[in-house]
């Protein structure tokens, strides 16, 4: 009983959706629109104030700390030494 109630509502208020005519596009006329649009401002005195966006950008960043995979020597001392010693 619901079903049926509810699809009778339906028919009803969508029959006068139905029953409207579509615009026929050969009645209307064309829009055409200028180019260019002036628009003069000479007598008229305009005050105001520029608002903007309030807004704060913050770009802090730490600095990437990597870990080095190559271990920076100051001598070579020990592995000269070896290398001598394999050779001898």
């Amino acid at each position: 009983m619901h079903r049926v109630l509810s699809l009778a509502a339906a028919v009803l208020f969508a029959a006068p959706a139905l029953a409207q005519d579509l615009p026929d596009s050969s009645s209307q006329r064309p829009i055409k629109y200028t180019l260019r649009t002036v628009i003069e401002l000479e007598g008229i005195s305009l005050k105001g104030e520029l608002v903007g966006p309030r807004v704060q950008v913050f770009d802090i960043r730490d600095s990437t700390l990597f870990n080095p995979l190559i271990s920076i020597r100051s001598d070579f001392n020990q592995q000269l030494r070896r290398s001598v010693d394999v050779i001898r």
